[in-house]
């Protein structure tokens, strides 16, 4: 969801496979087998006031962007059209004073 883990964990084990060889005496009474060598395991995780910074700058403050775009947008189409209706507003108003002078 974020990109980020916030609960990661590895593990690894190498293993030696183990055979007789021809020509080896050593190995000649070693059956087939698989033997574990090394094991490591390792865990960690994101806690505390960096998981809620995560959260404020990874999920928060993308939802309310992307309200803001839809508010900003209506408040840019609502000044667009308040501006165009003075306008015509104040056109009307000069054609009629242009056309009757009297009355104002």
């Amino acid at each position: 969801m974020t990109g980020i883990p916030l609960n990661v964990s590895i593990r690894l084990q190498l293993n030696l496979f183990m055979k007789t060889v021809s020509g080896i005496t050593e190995t000649g009474k070693i059956a087939d087998v698989v033997m574990p060598m090394i094991w490591f395991e390792e865990s960690g995780y994101i806690d505390g006031p960096i998981l809620s910074t995560f959260h404020t700058n990874l999920v928060v403050l993308p939802a309310v962007m992307e309200f803001m775009q839809y508010g900003f947008i209506a408040l840019g189409v609502a000044s667009i059209i308040i501006a165009s209706l003075m306008h015509h507003k104040f056109k009307v108003k000069e054609l009629q004073k242009l056309h009757n002078p009297s009355v104002f």
